[in-house]
């Protein structure tokens, strides 16, 4: 034990076991409930501008989760980051590569500085890819956990996470009681919106997954 954690703070291996600490505090604070659990999880506008009557022809995948098409979003999608928090796949990968980085330095034998290095930037590649193995499982448990709350939505108040345009597509947040729910808004045609805005949505288009809004001017912060 006391060899693993010489390893684990000294040498290249040092960054890892850094992180995976920054990792276990904001879980820790988390369940405290210190901090938001989408505090640090980044919306990544994906959203393409579309006409509102076209029909626009994208793969099934990119359909399902909303993100169109393109090098960028393909790695979302293959890295299930359209499906899953971003916290939870970088928690997954940082103790991933601590793992596999000690594990592979104690077998070694602590081999030198140079060999090291190449040891932690293998590990950290090859872990991007078993995350999404194991993190794969859980796109259907949290989609379907998605799609409940997203059948309940249909006369709330959500609050604009972007601009919109009329055919534009963009996000909303609609609050729950536990953490805010994030779905994909269209204003009606005539009806443009600022970030920050209060929508009430009246409809949602089951065909290609997103809710129709207009204003509503009574959010509460």
């Amino acid at each position: 034990m006391a060899e693993l954690w010489r390893i684990a703070v000294s040498g290249p291996t040092i960054f890892p076991t850094l992180f995976l600490a920054v990792i276990i505090l904001y879980w820790i604070s988390v369940i405290v409930g210190a901090l938001d659990i989408e505090l640090f999880d980044v919306d990544i506008d994906v959203s393409p501008d579309v006409d509102a009557d076209a029909d626009v022809d994208i793969d099934a995948e990119a359909a399902a989760t909303g993100v169109s098409s393109g090098p960028f979003q393909a790695a979302l999608i293959f890295f299930n980051l359209a499906d899953i928090p971003l916290m939870l796949f970088i928690s997954f990968w940082v103790l991933l590569t601590w793992v596999g980085t000690v594990t592979l330095e104690y077998l070694l034998g602590s081999p030198g500085t140079a060999l090291s290095f190449v040891i932690l930037f293998g590990t950290i590649f090859s872990m991007l890819f078993v995350t999404k193995i194991i993190t794969t499982p859980l796109k259907g448990i949290l989609k379907k956990s998605n799609d409940v709350s997203k059948r309940k939505t249909v006369g709330q108040l959500c609050k604009l996470l972007s601009d919109l345009e009329p055919g534009r597509l963009g996000q909303g947040e609609v609050k729950t009681g536990e953490a805010p729910l994030v779905v994909t808004v269209m204003t009606r045609p005539d009806c443009s919106m600022k970030k920050g805005q209060t929508a009430l949505i009246i409809e949602k288009n089951n065909e290609k997954n997103f809710f129709i809004i207009e204003p509503f001017n009574d959010w509460e912060a």
